[in-house]
């Protein structure tokens, strides 16, 4: 792989990556830790147990969502 074609930021990643599986492994695993908490901070606000939205606005942020996702594909 010629890291020259990368340019320097990306070559100097792709570089630590390769001497280190470690390194490896949390830039493959860190993007989904980043959605898992944040899918169970929604999913607590959205609980109506710990009531943080009420269901007014937990109503309003489904139609947001739906919008939103509708607009995606």
């Amino acid at each position: 792989m010629d890291i020259l074609l990368h340019g320097p930021v990306l070559g100097k990643m792709l570089l630590h990556l390769e001497s280190s599986p470690t390194a490896l492994v949390e830039f493959g695993l860190l993007p989904i830790a980043k959605v898992l908490v944040l899918s169970g901070f929604g999913l607590a606000m959205a609980n109506p147990y710990i009531n943080i939205l009420p269901a007014p606005s937990r109503r309003l942020l489904s139609k947001v969502i739906m919008i939103s996702c509708k607009q995606l594909s």
